[in-house]
């Protein structure tokens, strides 16, 4: 990631499933081994401290592999290689209380699948880091608020949190398009 001259850079990012996932859809007319870069990039990001998830979004990523069977699903593959360094070991319950105090529809109410979310997570997460004196940004496709949804770059906003998309976080860190 690019910082002022002489200066590191101390932004932690927050990937959401979404984005997770866009990496695969901008790189849909890309043949595979770019799309094998790129998550190999992130990987290195993961590696540096630089890229994290919450365990739910790993959670997330394993219902959609289990859904769609074998297959080549890099992004899965990708999270289960980085999930270890990515995934914090400390708990953050009290930060997505906070989240959902603040903004309660994070949570799909239209929800009847009983299981866990990601996204009071990922934006607790970002609490969290940011609570530990690090500059965040949320990593998020979900930026479309519906009637009984607040989505993750709203929540973000209310929490003062900067969220972007997949597509500028991957130009910022210059992995795509390759310059």
């Amino acid at each position: 990631m690019s910082a002022a001259p002489g200066e590191p850079d101390q932004r932690v990012y927050i990937i959401d499933t979404s984005s997770i996932l866009e990496a695969r859809r901008l790189l849909a007319q890309a043949p595979l081994t770019d799309l094998k870069r790129v998550y190999k990039a992130l990987a290195g990001l993961v590696e540096q401290g630089v890229l994290r998830y919450p365990a739910e979004v790993y959670e997330e990523l394993l219902r959609g592999h289990e859904m769609v069977g074998d297959g080549d699903d890099v992004p899965f593959e990708w999270a289960e290689q980085t999930r270890d360094k990515a995934v914090p070991e400390a708990r953050i319950y009290d930060q997505v209380r906070e989240v959902l105090a603040v903004a309660p529809m994070l949570i799909d109410v239209e929800n009847t699948t009983g299981r866990e979310e990601a996204d009071p997570y990922v934006v607790g997460l970002a609490m969290a880091a940011r609570d530990e004196g690090r500059r965040v940004v949320v990593v998020t496709e979900d930026r479309r608020d519906r009637e009984f949804k607040t989505s993750v770059q709203s929540a973000c906003g209310l929490m003062d949190i900067p969220a972007i998309s997949m597509r500028v976080f991957l130009a910022r860190a210059r992995i795509w398009p390759r310059s």
